[in-house]
């Protein structure tokens, strides 16, 4: 950390504290029960960065912002002001080779643009404030609070989650699991893991804003940092949203990295959840590429999803008039789980032309399969 990063989040904990003037700051470190107080125009030089500030001086502006926050009756989290986290920023700040102690690099975000307009034209001058001296400062340390403060306003906050996914893999990563520890999170599911809904908008805005290569980086990095439960809504994101030809190459950059387990959830995915009309296209790559078990994986997510989806995907073929449309049809048929209500999927197959298949799919009459209606009799 470079004295411009402390001196940037010197200054986001005076917006947070209420953006108190250097006079107010003077007098509350004046009361302070230091030997080394500090002038004003010391203070002001600490501030803007143009002289170093020891550790003394940081700790000093640290607890008079804080005394400022609680007179106006808004007081900074415990976690603002934690000395032991200011004590690790000066140091670092006098040793910028030192490496962080996190294996996830601290993101920087010098090189992304932010839109501040939007936040300006709604007064909120203290939040663009904040974006526009984040320069050197880890992101993952101010924009969940940012996020959080233009929810409470009312506010789209997606523009800024759209930047923040142009960062580096790790710093993403970071990012998620400080958005999760600021956000509520929530599961569908009892078995699943509760994700932060802000998180996943993220992780979608990511897997639009990196190249295949840059997949299995991700992945690695969100497991690394403890967030692997949203590596599922990412491989989700790349299925939906990719291009064809974007989805197919991240496929083959997850198992060039070992992560063929990856690579199958993907294929997968494609088959249960890919949104556009061109499905085919990536049916028709892996046919004319000869790996079977690859199209047949697309082709089983197609039917694990429903009948519904079976239907919308035939559905798209027959519109396209696809020329291996009854080759594609006839696997999925022979895929279809025991446990799916096949007089369902044989219903669809006769709506849509396929009298024989329909048949020869359907179950006997008297037995219900996956749907099967129990009497109203009393158990025996």
């Amino acid at each position: 950390m470079t004295t411009n990063s402390l001196t940037a989040h010197l200054r986001t904990l005076r917006v947070r504290a209420g953006n108190p003037t250097i006079r107010e700051i003077e007098r509350l470190v004046q009361s302070q029960a230091r030997r080394e107080k500090m002038a004003r125009s010391t203070i002001q030089d600490k501030l803007a960065g143009t002289s170093r500030a020891t550790l003394a001086q940081v700790l000093s502006l640290v607890e008079a912002l804080s005394d400022y926050a609680r007179s106006v009756g808004a007081p900074l989290d415990p976690g603002e002001t934690d000395i032991r986290v200011w004590r690790e920023r000066v140091t670092s700040s006098e040793n910028p080779s030192m490496p962080r102690s996190s294996p996830i690099e601290g993101a920087r975000t010098s090189q992304i643009e932010w839109d501040t307009e939007p936040l300006k034209r709604a007064g909120m001058l203290d939040v663009a404030e904040i974006i526009e001296s984040s320069s050197g400062v880890d992101i993952a340390e101010w924009l969940p609070r940012v996020i959080e403060t233009i929810q409470l306003a009312g506010m789209n906050h997606s523009k800024y989650l759209q930047s923040a996914a142009k960062c580096s893999p790790n710093d993403i990563a970071r990012l998620v699991a400080a958005i999760e520890e600021t956000f509520p999170t929530q599961s569908n599911f009892p078995w699943e893991t509760p994700t932060s809904p802000v998180a996943k908008h993220l992780i979608t805005c990511t897997s639009t804003a990196h190249l295949p290569p840059i997949d299995p980086v991700i992945n690695v990095a969100l497991r690394r940092a403890g967030m692997g439960h949203y590596v599922p809504h990412h491989l989700r994101a790349i299925a939906k949203f990719r291009r064809p030809h974007n989805v197919i190459a991240s496929v083959t950059a997850l198992r060039d990295a070992a992560l063929e387990a990856d690579a199958q959830t993907l294929l997968n995915k494609v088959g249960r959840e890919r949104t556009n009309d061109d499905l085919d296209v990536i049916l028709d790559n892996y046919r004319l590429l000869g790996t079977k078990a690859d199209l047949q994986r697309i082709l089983l997510g197609v039917v694990e999803e429903g009948a519904s989806r079976f239907r919308t995907v035939v559905e798209q073929l027959q519109n396209k008039k696809h020329n291996w449309i009854d080759t594609y049809v006839s696997q999925m048929k022979d895929l279809l789980p025991e446990s799916s209500d096949k007089a369902e999927f044989a219903d669809v197959l006769g709506s849509l032309g396929y009298e024989a298949w329909s048949q020869e799919i359907r179950p006997p009459a008297g037995w219900g399969g996956a749907s099967m209606q129990y009497s109203n009799e009393p158990p025996f």
